[in-house]
């Protein structure tokens, strides 16, 4: 592809033989054809990388790349923004699928309105044999205009604590590149969420356009405690004394301080965090306790390295 695509969307996949296919598939069947698709496979051990290759050999907007070792969710996640070469961004799940007017519907928003920095549809979560489990929306249409202020949205993305489907919408690739990106705390979609809406607005298009995948071996299952899904989102972390809340509550005011805010702006975005801090203190104080227990019983506790 010479010309530059108008919409790159980054499929991030680790070992996903058995449901990566159906999601490129459904990629590739957008009534909107003007993208990219760009495939991160974090050193899958099964299947996935032949058939990602395989689509890359048949359709020329499909990018496949693999990496040597597995950084990582958040790693992997954020490579994929990074190579994207088109005006819009947007991520997906390899065990999602999109129905053909997605990208048709969410496109538009983000032409229409440029206060709007994240449009995205309503969603249906399914489990075995598409079986429709309940729908999603994010209860956040920051187009309306009671929150037409960011510390307003702010406010309200705190205390809404759902990152599907609103993270895989799409975004202004210019803007996303002004944050982090995918941040590495167990919250780091709604992080990401909460700066994108100091940012500028949400559109939410009132159709059920993604079919969420639920089953058994999501993340969420395999890592139930924050402390297990924050080691396994950043791998390095394994065996390290971690603070998942504290870390949290670091990156929403990183946000605060990140963003164009005035100061009487940044002052309200930090009494909504302070609210939410409130709030959280129990999983707050059970971090600083587990974190003095794991400096207790650390084996490397009091040694010094070698000089």
């Amino acid at each position: 592809m010479t010309k530059s695509p108008r919409v790159s969307i980054g499929l991030p996949v680790y070992n996903g033989e058995d449901l990566v296919a159906a999601e490129i598939e459904s990629l590739l069947a957008q009534t909107y054809t003007d993208f990219e698709l760009i495939v991160c496979d974090n050193a899958s051990t099964d299947r996935t990388g032949g058939i990602c290759r395989e689509f890359a050999a048949r359709d020329p907007r499909v990018r496949y790349l693999r990496n040597d070792a597995n950084v990582g969710l958040v790693r992997n996640y954020n490579l994929t923004l990074e190579l994207a070469r088109g005006e819009f961004f947007k991520w997906c799940a390899h065990d999602d699928v999109h129905l053909p007017k997605y990208l048709e519907k969410c496109v538009p928003p983000l032409e229409r309105d440029p206060e709007v920095v994240l449009s995205y549809s309503r969603a249906l979560v399914v489990g075995d044999n598409n079986v429709v489990l309940r729908k999603l929306t994010y209860p956040l249409d920051t187009s309306l205009d009671r929150l037409r202020l960011p510390e307003e949205r702010f406010r309200d993305i705190l205390w809404f604590n759902i990152g599907s489907p609103a993270i895989f919408g799409i975004t202004r690739t210019n803007v996303l590149r002004k944050t982090p990106g995918l941040g590495g705390s167990h919250a780091g979609d709604q992080v990401l969420l909460a700066e994108l809406a100091l940012l500028g607005k949400f559109y939410e298009v009132p159709e059920d356009l993604m079919l969420l995948g639920e089953h058994s071996n999501r993340s969420v299952y395999a890592n139930p405690s924050r402390h297990a899904l924050a080691a396994w989102l950043v791998p390095s972390r394994h065996g390290k004394i971690i603070f998942p809340a504290w870390s949290t509550m670091l990156d929403y005011d990183s946000a605060i301080r990140r963003s164009p805010l005035n100061a009487m702006q940044r002052l309200k975005c930090r009494k909504h965090l302070a609210r939410w801090a409130v709030y959280h203190g129990g999983e707050l104080l059970q971090d600083l306790t587990k974190g003095s227990v794991q400096f207790v019983t650390s084996p490397f506790r009091g040694s010094r390295a070698p000089a």
